[in-house]
């Protein structure tokens, strides 16, 4: 299926103080008229396929006519809005059979969703919004975090009804993130870091490719070998051996602040770190901040463990 034909959207907001309206101005309901109703309303008045179920609206066309109606509950709202884009369809193939209900951002570390470890992280940089681009087992999101309300967000859903690739799912979600000139946060919805994210968005407003247009910030973290070392002397007798050894090579965290302007350069179908970020890099308009903070990508059981070890040892030192 083209990208084309894979309008498929989710919602799942909060509305204004005063009630929602639509783009002529009609109140459509009370303060607490929530926005699936106010969709299902629209839908009627405008036309459209849709179907609710829940607390999540899927709409297969109309969308033109919904999003506007969306962006004005937005500017009703007051406030800067900064957003991070979550890519969180992943099926996680190698963590199955945990994987056989939910997709992998929502498998557990220390009895919380990674996905919920993140949003606390994004939160305490300021990030007020969050997108969450789903696919597979995609309910498992929307049923847990709802609106967003209890997470100290405002949560809204791009479902995917065929695989887009990283790339088109960011590009398919963008225009959930409705504002104006703010960065927007993009990460993998499988990793677990402390490196604050405010630092990364400050190198990013200072980021020296923006002297060569639109720009993007990429976390990049040390590359760790996978392998243990063997030390040996000049006659092959071995000294000792080294886990976890730090090598001289800097990989792509999955975490980037990017510049509202780059979007549209992302593919419609395909992955944006072979479609889009190489020319980004040819073009001098991308850059990386360094950290050295904890870092993981939880791709396997073993990575689950370590995770869960980490956020552990955090909490028993705090005292939680």
């Amino acid at each position: 299926m083209r990208a084309a034909e894979n309008e498929l959207r989710c919602y799942s907001d909060p509305c204004p103080a005063r009630g929602p309206v639509t783009a002529d101005g009609e109140s459509v309901g009370p303060p607490e008229y929530g926005a699936i109703q106010l969709i299902e309303k629209l839908y009627n008045l405008r036309c459209g396929v849709a179907s609710c179920t829940g607390t999540g609206l899927t709409l297969l066309s109309g969308l033109g006519i919904l999003g506007g109606n969306l962006a004005r509950i937005e500017s009703q709202e007051g406030g800067i809005r900064m957003y991070a884009l979550i890519l969180a369809g992943g099926k996680g193939e190698r963590l199955r059979p945990l994987t056989d209900t939910l997709p992998k951002p929502m498998a557990p570390v220390a009895g919380r969703p990674i996905l919920e470890h993140q949003i606390e992280w994004l939160t305490g940089a300021g990030v007020n919004s969050v997108v969450f681009l789903a696919g597979y087992r995609w309910d498992a999101i929307r049923i847990h975090f709802g609106d967003g309300t209890r997470h100290g967000v405002r949560a809204s859903y791009s479902v995917e009804s065929s695989p887009l690739g990283r790339g088109g799912a960011i590009k398919l979600g963008y225009p959930l993130a409705v504002g104006d000139d703010e960065p927007v946060v993009v990460l993998n919805g499988d990793i677990i870091t402390r490196q604050p994210m405010r630092e990364i968005i400050d190198f990013h407003r200072d980021s020296p490719a923006r002297a060569n247009g639109p720009c993007v910030t990429l976390m990049a973290v040390p590359m760790v070998s996978p392998y243990g070392l063997v030390d040996m002397d000049e006659s092959g007798g071995v000294v000792g051996f080294r886990e976890k050894v730090e090598l001289p090579h800097w990989i792509n965290g999955g975490v980037y602040v990017i510049d509202r302007e780059v979007f549209s350069e992302f593919p419609d179908e395909g992955d944006h770190e072979v479609e889009t970020f190489p020319r980004l890099a040819r073009e001098g308009r991308i850059a990386a901040f360094r950290s050295r903070s904890f870092w993981t990508s939880i791709d396997s059981f073993k990575d689950l463990r370590e995770a869960e070890d980490f956020v552990s040892s955090e909490l028993a030192g705090s005292g939680v």
